[in-house]
């Protein structure tokens, strides 16, 4: 089951898995059901309930490739060096603990290493929610990149923790719907993280549904207007203070692939300015 949380005049709900979003909003009433054409990605309401729990791969090799060429650029050329800890038998310095106890491999060398500058562990958060009037083809675009950016932190060893955040306002309560779309010590799937970023059906139908199904005056102000809400950056409050945080977008923008590629890297210490 999914967790409310009310504080104030925003309510936050978050779910631990893909599956169990799909679960719980594929159950009971469907409001305001879009079809299955351009604007949902020509994906039915279940068309999208599968691919939360399954996946969508019609994307993924090219996204992989995209993902795999920036490992390359990254690995070869702009890569932040770093010192990170090695034990041998030898070594520049000692470690006084390993020696007292008789550890052979006491000695400690700082050779050079690939890494990021928050650590190992890396948790990005995008905000999916999207204006009716941007494109489908630019949802998955942006997807598409979002997915490349979490693909490629994983091959350059670190672990992630990826979320889908759903926060809107303005002129509605606001309300943020938090969905795990994969944790630190999780297998990752692609093709369930494609969905998740880059199919319009995961805005489209499933946070419509998600929304609409609210408690209170968070779900019913929304159920009679139609509308959902303007999308805000997601909530910094719920990830790591130095997490990834990606907003919704409102407006037409055309996203150039190795300038955003470029940012998030460079902002994670992982590129040369």
């Amino acid at each position: 089951m999914s967790t409310d949380v009310i504080e104030g005049a925003k309510l936050t709900r978050t779910y631990d898995s893909m599956a169990q979003f799909a679960d719980e909003v594929g159950t009971g009433r469907r409001f305001h059901l879009h079809g299955s054409d351009s604007w949902t990605g020509n994906f039915s309401y279940d068309d999208a309930l599968n691919a939360a729990r399954f996946g969508w791969a019609d994307q993924l090799s090219a996204t992989m490739e995209l993902a795999s060429s920036a490992v390359e650029i990254a690995r070869k050329r702009h890569l932040v060096d770093s010192y990170e800890p090695a034990w041998d038998v030898a070594g520049g310095a000692v470690d006084i603990g390993r020696f007292v106890t008789g550890e052979p491999e006491c000695m400690i060398s700082f050779p050079l290493a690939k890494r990021s500058n928050i650590g190992s562990v890396i948790t990005l958060a995008a905000n999916v929610v999207v204006s009716g009037a941007i494109s489908s083809e630019s949802i998955m675009k942006r997807g598409r990149l979002i997915v490349a950016l979490a693909l490629l932190l994983g091959q350059l060893g670190h672990s992630t923790e990826l979320w889908v955040s759903m926060r809107t306002g303005d002129y509605q309560p606001e309300a943020e719907i938090a969905v795990k779309v994969k944790g630190v010590d999780d297998v990752i799937d692609p093709a369930v993280i494609m969905f998740a970023f880059a199919h319009p059906a995961m805005s489209r139908h499933l946070a419509f549904q998600s929304f609409w199904t609210l408690p209170g005056r968070w779900g019913t102000e929304r159920n009679r207007s139609g509308m959902i809400g303007k999308p805000l950056m997601p909530s910094a409050n719920l990830y790591p203070e130095e997490a990834i945080l990606l907003p919704g977008v409102f407006s037409a923008t055309d996203l150039d692939t190795e300038s955003f590629l470029r940012e998030h890297l460079r902002t994670l210490g992982l590129l040369a300015d």
